[in-house]
């Protein structure tokens, strides 16, 4: 169970037995009782959430615990750009389709890691079916999730936590996907990932670097597709109700 299932239920469940175990001796007011069941019905309500959704529903992890520290720990504050490569067929069963939300395999137990400043996540398949990185990053990618300040949800060790992206990404599982992810900084500890074995699938250097350092294990990633699209989704001006079709 979660951190915060945990410290939730031990207060809630702390206020009920003291209630018993008092016999009716100690006078407790309504308030107090009542405080204590809801610490009790939230912390249920919270499990229920994190038991409900917590693998993606195509992965490439094979649930090993080889664990990193790129790009999302403080700690690899010279390694704030990463390239993971991704093989035709490393994410069995997807289909063709706009990739709407990518998970993360999280090694490290947090209630919640961050603020991560400029997060930005791109994605692109123009590299066709080779699954090599070399020591340039791959250039001419989608960019498909910004923000200038970013919270990672509470999540335990082993779990998935889902980012929904801001531009949904056409994806075709023939050909092979590579996943940036980059940020200028994380405030506190931040949290590691798990990876995989393969070797030269990733390239990592510093947040504005052309090229880096050439290494194996891509990160554990999941993915959630929708239907095949005949095009990419247009992008819609939610004030006036007109379609604005991206450029690019």
């Amino acid at each position: 169970m979660c951190l915060r299932f945990n410290r939730l239920l031990s207060a809630g469940l702390r206020l009920v037995f003291h209630v018993i175990l008092s016999g009716g001796k100690t006078r407790i007011n309504k308030s107090v009782i009542m405080k204590s069941l809801l610490l009790v019905l939230l912390a249920s309500f919270g499990f229920a959430q994190t038991t409900a959704a917590q693998t993606p529903p195509y992965f490439n992890s094979d649930m090993a615990t080889r664990e990193n520290i790129v790009p999302f720990n403080a700690y690899s504050s010279t390694f704030q750009k990463v390239q993971d490569i991704y093989a035709p067929g490393d994410f069995a069963g997807a289909p063709a389709g706009l990739i709407d939300t990518l998970w993360v395999r999280i090694a490290t137990a947090t209630e919640g890691a961050g603020p991560y400043t400029d997060l930005e996540i791109s994605m692109g398949q123009n590299i066709g079916t080779d699954a090599t990185a070399t020591t340039a990053f791959k250039t001419g990618l989608t960019s498909v999730f910004h923000a200038d300040s970013f919270m990672a949800p509470a999540v335990d060790a082993g779990d998935w936590t889902a980012i929904p992206l801001t531009r949904p990404f056409p994806y075709d599982p023939a050909l092979s996907l590579v996943v940036e992810v980059k940020s200028t900084g994380v405030s506190g500890e931040g949290l590691n990932v798990f990876r995989l074995t393969g070797a030269n699938r990733r390239v990592f250097s510093s947040y504005a670097a052309t090229g880096g350092t050439v290494f194996s294990g891509p990160m554990e990633l999941g993915l959630s597709v929708t239907s095949t699209p005949s095009l990419a989704a247009p992008n819609f001006n939610r004030d006036t109700a007109a379609q604005v079709v991206s450029s690019n």
